[in-house]
């Protein structure tokens, strides 16, 4: 079974404050937009280390937005894409490749091949959150001070 990974921003207690009185536009601006920019690392070992025929795997993995069905929070996902626009992302046997199938061809699965791309550039990944995050959010709240 698969792992979600989740990674959470933690600092001094005044940080926690203005992110949370800030609007949520200005945080899922800031925080998805430098996941985002991070899971780009994810995404291309992932690619790396996917060896299928067709390559529509392959070309199927990218970066998804996440809400939650109040609005209250939001995230990104990084896995097999599926459908799309005129079904351009043929993702739709992501799970063989990972957990294997019995039929024709029978193959064991590659296990987590998401989560070990993720855990192979974890410091690339911790690096361009911590570099990007600031920026990001700087940008954010300048653009919505704006409105004022």
């Amino acid at each position: 079974m698969s792992k979600i990974k989740m990674i959470s921003l933690q600092g001094d207690k005044e940080l926690s404050r203005l992110l949370k009185r800030l609007p949520l536009a200005v945080n899922k601006k800031a925080i998805n937009g430098t996941a985002r920019k991070a899971g780009r690392h994810v995404v291309s070992e992932a690619r790396k280390n996917t060896n299928e025929v067709t390559g529509n795997l392959k070309r199927s993995i990218g970066i998804g937005s996440i809400k939650s069905k109040d609005k209250s929070s939001s995230g990104v996902w990084i896995g097999a894409r599926r459908g799309g626009d005129n079904k351009r992302f043929k993702g739709y046997h992501a799970h063989l490749y990972a957990y294997g199938h019995k039929g024709r061809g029978a193959n064991k699965g590659k296990g987590n091949w998401i989560g070990e791309a993720a855990d192979a550039v974890e410091g690339k990944v911790m690096n361009e959150l911590k570099s990007e995050f600031g920026k990001r959010l700087d940008d954010a709240i300048t653009k919505y001070s704006k409105r004022f």
